[in-house]
Protein backbone atom coordinates (compact mmCIF):
# COMPACT_ATOMS: atom_id res chain seq x y z
CA UNK A 1 0.00 0.00 0.00
CA UNK A 2 1.32 3.17 -1.26
CA UNK A 3 0.39 6.21 0.56
CA UNK A 4 1.53 9.80 -0.64
CA UNK A 5 1.98 12.13 1.88
CA UNK A 6 1.13 16.32 1.85
CA UNK A 7 4.04 17.33 4.09
CA UNK A 8 7.32 17.63 3.94
CA UNK A 9 9.09 16.28 7.16
CA UNK A 10 11.84 18.12 8.76
CA UNK A 11 14.28 15.74 10.94
CA UNK A 12 18.21 15.68 12.51
CA UNK A 13 20.41 13.04 10.69
CA UNK A 14 23.03 11.44 13.01
CA UNK A 15 25.03 14.07 12.35
CA UNK A 16 22.47 16.65 13.70
CA UNK A 17 22.31 18.31 10.23
CA UNK A 18 18.94 19.30 9.22
CA UNK A 19 16.93 16.99 6.83
CA UNK A 20 14.18 18.20 5.15
CA UNK A 21 11.95 15.61 3.61
CA UNK A 22 9.38 16.50 0.79
CA UNK A 23 7.08 14.11 -0.77
CA UNK A 24 8.17 13.32 -4.48
CA UNK A 25 4.94 14.65 -6.03
CA UNK A 26 4.92 17.51 -4.12
CA UNK A 27 8.62 18.32 -5.49
CA UNK A 28 7.86 17.73 -8.99
CA UNK A 29 4.33 19.47 -8.78
CA UNK A 30 6.31 22.94 -7.34
CA UNK A 31 9.51 22.17 -9.10
CA UNK A 32 12.69 20.26 -7.13
CA UNK A 33 14.99 23.23 -8.10
CA UNK A 34 13.18 26.42 -7.27
CA UNK A 35 12.37 25.02 -3.69
CA UNK A 36 16.11 23.91 -3.08
CA UNK A 37 16.89 27.86 -4.85
CA UNK A 38 14.00 29.14 -2.10
CA UNK A 39 16.03 27.43 0.57
CA UNK A 40 19.35 28.47 -0.39
CA UNK A 41 18.04 31.78 -0.74
CA UNK A 42 16.97 32.04 2.89
CA UNK A 43 20.10 30.40 4.45
CA UNK A 44 22.60 33.12 2.23
CA UNK A 45 20.72 35.81 4.12
CA UNK A 46 22.09 37.71 6.96
CA UNK A 47 20.54 37.21 10.34
CA UNK A 48 19.20 40.46 11.38
CA UNK A 49 19.53 41.28 15.03
CA UNK A 50 16.55 42.53 16.79
CA UNK A 51 17.05 45.43 18.03
CA UNK A 52 16.89 45.93 21.48
CA UNK A 53 13.78 48.08 22.99
CA UNK A 54 14.41 49.83 26.05
CA UNK A 55 11.53 51.36 28.23
CA UNK A 56 11.30 54.43 25.73
CA UNK A 57 10.16 52.21 23.21
CA UNK A 58 7.80 50.33 24.99
CA UNK A 59 4.81 49.90 23.65
CA UNK A 60 3.23 49.16 27.48
CA UNK A 61 3.86 52.62 28.66
CA UNK A 62 1.28 54.21 26.62
CA UNK A 63 -1.32 52.65 28.44
CA UNK A 64 0.10 54.93 31.90
CA UNK A 65 -2.37 56.65 32.63
CA UNK A 66 -5.35 55.86 29.91
CA UNK A 67 -7.37 54.20 32.35
CA UNK A 68 -8.86 55.55 35.71
CA UNK A 69 -10.30 52.90 38.81
CA UNK A 70 -11.17 53.97 42.39
CA UNK A 71 -8.39 51.62 43.84
CA UNK A 72 -5.86 54.03 45.55
CA UNK A 73 -4.03 51.42 46.90
CA UNK A 74 -3.33 48.78 44.05
CA UNK A 75 0.13 49.12 44.50
CA UNK A 76 0.78 47.36 48.06
CA UNK A 77 -2.86 45.29 48.16
CA UNK A 78 -2.84 43.80 44.13
CA UNK A 79 -3.14 40.30 45.33
CA UNK A 80 -6.17 40.91 47.27
CA UNK A 81 -7.92 42.53 44.35
CA UNK A 82 -6.90 40.88 41.85
CA UNK A 83 -7.70 37.41 43.48
CA UNK A 84 -11.02 39.11 45.10
CA UNK A 85 -10.42 38.03 48.97
CA UNK A 86 -9.58 34.48 47.95
CA UNK A 87 -6.03 34.20 49.12
CA UNK A 88 -5.95 32.54 52.53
Amino acid sequence: MNIQSNIAVMEYDEQGDLVIRIPRHLARQYDADRIAFAIESVLHQPVTQQAEHGWDNDPLLDLISRFEADVSDGSQRHDKYLYLDRMP
